[in-house]
């Protein structure tokens, strides 16, 4: 987990937090917000439950921090993970505290929530009626109704894996196995077994589908020499999932640290990665890694994602990790369109599903 690898960082500054006020007065705010926006889910401090939720309208360039509590007058919780857009809800995932809020994304209001949960990570949404959640320190994957967050079942995984970022594709759910693991568990979602596994490289930290139907992970490699699972050089693999098979193979230098996930742009035939303070580029079809970075600027990019529509591309910068970070937005040649202050630690980026400009 991101957050494991700088408490030494956030607990020698904590006594020196300051910057903007994100709200959180008791009275309830109301707002009405577009729906077409920008969500950036703020990571906080582990153990703190200063984690926050900012949301960027693009047409207007206007950036609305401490959202959530703001509305609703309490504190989001301890460490925001994720985050996924589902018609007129957003699904916010609090690590630490073991929940999952359904917000309206017009009001910031909550709808619902699910509780009692392990250490959620991800979301991945089958249909109207089911999704499924990640989870880091249990085998078991939680099934619950997005309409009604009633939680409706669980999926175990084989001995002791865990499960980190997922896909659908079909009928089908595809789970990295990233602490410690180098599998991709295939779930059939008519019956919610485990059906099929694919070896990967060491720890798959990210997951995408591309345009092609084609399944792309990206293993970390370990990420450091002392880990008990092993140390190897970062590996991208492109995947059929029709056969189950790696189709191609990327190998990195060995201690290449990926500091975000993967991202495609709108088409999907595009990949984007970042390896530390560079984001790549690359064309689903290419047989080799590119030679030259897309955007170079020595900053570490905590997240990253790409607007489905525009195919802008949006990099969360956590600075210090204890005083609110930045989001920087980048046209689709590099140049940058704006940059913007949001809470601490912006560790993932979502958007809005209306057909914007």
């Amino acid at each position: 987990m991101k957050n494991l690898f700088r408490l030494a960082i956030v607990a020698a500054g904590a006594l020196l937090m300051v910057g903007c006020n994100f709200g959180g007065g008791d009275d309830p705010e109301d707002v009405t917000l577009a729906t077409d926006a920008v969500y950036i889910t703020n990571e906080g401090n582990w153990g703190s439950a200063n984690a926050s939720l900012s949301v960027y309208n693009p047409e207007t360039k206007e950036i609305e921090n401490g959202i959530f509590r703001r509305v609703n007058a309490v504190p989001l919780g301890d460490v925001a993970q994720s985050a996924a857009v589902y018609g007129d809800d957003l699904y916010v995932v609090v690590n630490n505290s073991g929940v999952v809020f359904r917000v309206d994304r017009a009001t910031m209001t909550v709808q619902d929530k699910i509780e009692g949960l392990t250490s959620p990570r991800f979301i991945a949404l089958a249909s109207d009626t089911k999704g499924y959640i990640s989870d880091m320190y249990t085998n078991k994957i939680t099934i619950f109704n997005p309409q009604t967050c009633e939680v409706t079942g669980d999926v175990t995984l084989p001995d002791d894996a865990s499960s980190e970022q997922m896909v659908v594709l079909g009928d089908k759910l595809y789970v990295a196995w990233w602490s410690y693991g180098n599998t991709i568990f295939v779930i059939d979602t008519k019956t919610d077994k485990v059906v099929d596994s694919i070896e990967v490289g060491l720890q798959p930290c990210s997951l995408v589908a591309d345009g092609a139907g084609k399944l792309w992970a990206l293993s970390d490699g370990g990420g450091y020499p002392q880990n008990p699972a092993g140390y190897e050089a970062p590996r991208l693999m492109r995947i059929n999932p029709a056969t189950g098979s790696v189709e191609r193979t990327f190998t990195f230098t060995e201690g290449d640290y990926f500091s975000s996930r993967l991202a495609l742009n709108g088409a999907a035939d595009t990949l984007y990665y970042t390896v530390g303070g560079e984001v790549w580029r690359m064309a689903t079809a290419d047989s080799q890694l590119p030679a030259e970075p897309f955007i170079s600027e020595g900053v570490y990019y905590y997240s990253m994602a790409v607007d489905p529509v525009s195919s802008e591309l949006y990099l969360g910068d956590a600075g210090d990790y204890v005083n609110p970070g930045r989001v920087m937005r980048y046209a689709t040649n590099g140049t940058k369109v704006d940059e913007f202050n949001v809470g601490i630690s912006p560790g993932y980026i979502v958007f809005g599903t209306s057909e914007r400009e």
